[in-house]
């Protein structure tokens, strides 16, 4: 478990990915576990999973703190579409909290997918995307988010910028390849 976390701050999300599932195997009511496995799940893709892993998170809810579980109920009501439910946990968690690193990802993560369903600004996901970083300067996540954002605007030193941190934290980095195509097009590199 405490390797999936360290690999996930690192943006090795496929390698979290398979080390939340050896934790689930090894005890098949680690809901925190299976919690870490879903939203690592998301980041590679394996939608069925990132599903099946927080449906199995909910069934064991009651083995976290109440924190967590708001936090499990918020990430479940995302990946099943429900973003202006997970989007109010989110920020519930944060009136009690307001120093919770994963309640501020979660929400940037919200909105940031879920913006242009719901009317939402894309400025608050970035501005929870940097609470993470003052928390977590080495969220890999956070920092891909930023630097999409960043790509969005056009803001091409930023995006130099959070490049240059995340190539900090591992080149070997799901996201390198995307960070550097996300910066041939803010650039309008075509040579890049």
């Amino acid at each position: 478990f405490v390797e999936g976390e360290r690999a996930f701050r690192e943006g090795q999300f496929g390698a979290a990915q398979d080390r939340f599932r050896k934790a689930v195997a090894a005890d098949t009511a680690f809901a925190l576990a299976y919690l870490r496995l879903s939203q690592s799940a998301n980041w590679t893709g394996s939608h069925w999973q990132a599903y099946s892993a927080a449906e199995a998170a909910l069934r064991h809810v009651d083995r976290l703190t109440t924190v967590q579980q708001n936090l499990a109920h918020g990430w479940w009501a995302y990946v099943i579409g429900a973003a202006d439910e997970a989007e109010e946990a989110f920020r519930a968690v944060l009136a009690s909290d307001s120093l919770n690193a994963d309640a501020w990802f979660y929400l940037g993560e919200t909105i940031f997918h879920w913006a242009p369903t719901y009317g939402w600004s894309f400025d608050d996901a970035r501005d929870a995307f940097r609470r993470v970083l003052a928390f977590e300067p080495g969220n890999a996540a956070a920092i891909v988010h930023l630097s999409r954002l960043a790509a969005r605007s056009g803001d091409v030193a930023a995006l130099d910028s959070l490049s240059d941190r995340l190539r900090k934290l591992g080149p070997a980095g799901d996201y390198s390849l995307e960070i550097r195509a996300l910066r041939a097009w803010a650039a309008v590199d075509e040579g890049a």
